[in-house]
């Protein structure tokens, strides 16, 4: 199972990275940005420690759910080196949303922070909460803004992404064909829409995979292995 995991880690990364992008918004807030060890950069800017470790714990909480907590070491240190690079990725499409004029308004800025529960009093958006956790957690409102900011733009550019890309019913008949050889006539329409929504989401995670690595390739990223944990 891990070797079939570990051949299809590009999609399967990307098609997770949707599932948890906004997490830490919603279950807590991470401090991110310029504290802590330097791990990685790119172009400049520096991924922490600290950033890499709130990463990993929302991968491996997500696995954990996918494998009911059966993890071995090989593939925790599999789950890290994925969660610096979804990192890296991370910051990636954020400059590359930049660099195309994807834009955040203050209005969809101000709205995505009131909809976190966490700063909310009975449904209702608290500013003293709001300053209280991110005093709490070391974060001045300037940086918490920027985070939430550089997320809506990765997000932005990730569905426009997603959005172009289409699928015909030859892939999705080959895959179902594939997957059903002894299929009797007539069952494939019957169960079209299932497979279609998989050939969607395995080809959109395939080419947000090749993007990334379009950009990487014009990108100056640096790991410090030695650092990393595990």
């Amino acid at each position: 199972m891990l070797e079939s995991m570990h051949k299809h880690m590009k999609w399967l990364m990307w098609t997770i990275v949707i599932i948890i992008t906004v997490a830490f918004l919603f279950f807590g807030i991470m401090p991110s940005g310029p504290s802590g060890r330097a791990v990685a950069t790119v172009d400049g800017h520096i991924v922490t420690l600290d950033e890499l470790q709130g990463e990993y714990q929302r991968l491996s909480q997500q696995y954990k759910g996918i494998f009911q907590g059966q993890m071995n070491e090989q593939f925790r240190k599999t789950l890290m080196s994925q969660a610096i690079n979804k990192l890296i990725a991370d910051r990636l499409l954020i400059q590359e949303a930049d660099r195309v004029g994807i834009i955040v308004t203050k209005e969809e800025l101000q709205g995505e922070i009131m909809k976190i529960p966490a700063f909310n009093q009975e449904g209702v958006f608290d500013m003293r909460a709001y300053r209280w956790r991110l005093e709490r957690n070391g974060m001045t409102e300037k940086d918490f803004e920027t985070n939430v900011r550089d997320e809506l733009v990765r997000r932005k550019l990730v569905r426009i992404i997603y959005d172009s890309v289409n699928i015909s019913d030859s892939e999705i008949a080959d895959l179902y064909a594939r997957q059903n050889p002894k299929a009797k006539s007539g069952e494939f329409l019957k169960r079209k829409k299932n497979f279609e929504k998989q050939v969607l989401s395995e080809k959109q995670g395939k080419v947000m995979a090749a993007f990334v690595t379009g950009l990487q390739a014009k990108s100056n990223i640096k790991i410090y292995e030695d650092r990393l944990p595990l």
